[in-house]
């Protein structure tokens, strides 16, 4: 079973280049529903204090030109 990894998220931000405000503008445009990813809300992803919804990791996914499941890990990882 995978699930969402904020370490993940994290490494694919950085290896990009994007701070998590320009990764929050950018995955705000992919969102199929005009709700704001917030920045707080993705520090807060990548602290691990909560996960995204599967259609914000999908725009995440989308905004850092990866996949759902480049995002997430196996159990334990």
């Amino acid at each position: 079973m995978r699930r969402f990894s904020a370490r993940l998220l994290r490494e694919k931000r950085e290896a990009v280049g994007l701070t998590t405000a320009q990764l929050a503008v950018r995955a705000t445009l992919h969102r199929p529903r005009p709700t704001v990813i917030r920045n707080d809300t993705i520090k807060r992803y990548e602290r691990g204090e909560r996960a995204p919804e599967t259609d914000s990791l999908s725009a995440l996914a989308d905004a850092l030109g990866c996949t759902m499941e480049d995002l997430c890990s196996e159990w334990g990882e």
